[in-house]
């Protein structure tokens, strides 16, 4: 269970067996530095084997407070029992996942980070990457501002689309997933005195995903990747629809392109009137435009930001501590 008691993921049992390495004073150009070693195995309630994964990782910190970390994560081939949403569990091809990491020293006025990840998928059936820099500037002690930067790439060749009820047999179809997605975060905390803040958040995102070369299950456990589904020639009607004929068999389902755009921010005075005692004033807005199917590109779709109908809440909060 999370904090919100909300169970996302259940019928797993995990075992897991981690060595790590540290040492926690000065050697040499570092002034600490750890690696760990760790692999895990995981079955379902049924005892069923699901998947393992090895990871190596190490992390190693300058004399002038600069660091790096490093990861690297192998799983193996994994027998997927959600990829299909209540259908059957599939086997999907072994994933490579590289992780880096690296930031200057956090304590300096100025402060930079760069955090990347590339995983590749076997068979060429799924590829993800993602960069994200951002900047942390603390010109005086009260006021610290900070922005990030987030873009990621995602192919995946075995993306959920439908389950379509054709002559009382279930049809799953998967489908190639081209997706970009592009986010950029501000902040800016500011401590007029101790007992009176400000602070501002305001992050725009958007992501756009295309779909081709659709495909339905045939055989989901199949030893040979290509022999778990079979490929659909589709056509897109005036309707937006994807229409198949397979072996004499009509149906069809819904292009499911999509476009998602947003923008959300907090603006929050703090005022602390006396001990313990606090009054709020918050004013939140945000833009949001989903549609599917979608057209635009993922330029266009920070660019529409802008011309989407605001949602504003103002919002005032008064405390008061009571001693007795």
């Amino acid at each position: 269970l999370n904090d919100m008691g909300f169970m996302q993921i259940a019928d797993v049992i995990k075992q897991k067996n981690s060595v790590y390495y540290f040492v926690n004073k000065q050697v040499s150009i570092f002034r600490t530095y750890n690696a760990t070693l760790s692999e895990s195995n995981n079955w379902d309630f049924g005892m069923r084997y699901l998947s393992s994964n090895a990871n190596i990782s190490a992390y190693l910190e300058f004399l002038n407070k600069w660091a790096v970390n490093a990861s690297i994560s192998y799983i193996t081939p994994s027998l997927d029992t959600r990829i299909l949403r209540g259908g059957s569990a599939m086997m999907l091809p072994n994933v490579w996942d590289e992780n880096l990491y690296a930031r200057t020293d956090p304590s300096a006025k100025l402060c930079f980070e760069l955090s990347t990840e590339l995983s590749n998928s076997g068979c060429g059936s799924a590829r993800y990457y993602s960069v994200q820099p951002s900047l942390k500037y603390t010109p005086i002690n009260t006021l610290k501002l900070s922005a990030s930067f987030n873009y990621s790439v995602n192919r995946n060749d075995l993306q959920y689309i439908t389950t379509i009820n054709s002559e009382n047999e279930q049809k799953y179809i998967l489908g190639k997933i081209d997706q970009q997605t592009l986010g950029i975060t501000f902040r800016v905390d500011y401590n007029i005195t101790p007992e009176l803040s400000i602070q501002y958040y305001g992050s725009p995102f958007a992501t756009v995903g295309k779909y081709s070369d659709f495909k339905s299950v045939t055989n989901p456990k199949a030893s040979n990747y290509t022999d778990r589904f079979s490929g659909l020639a589709s056509t897109l009607n005036g309707n937006n629809a994807y229409e198949v004929s397979e072996n004499s068999n009509n149906y069809n389902f819904g292009n499911p392109n999509f476009d998602f755009s947003q923008f959300r921010s907090n603006l929050v005075f703090r005022w602390e009137y006396r001990p313990g005692s606090q009054f709020y004033l918050v004013w939140s807005q945000d833009r949001t435009a989903f549609s599917q199917p979608g057209s635009q590109n993922l330029n266009d779709g920070m660019s529409s930001i802008k011309g989407i109908f605001p949602n504003n809440i103002l919002l005032a909060k008064f405390n008061y501590w009571f001693s007795i």
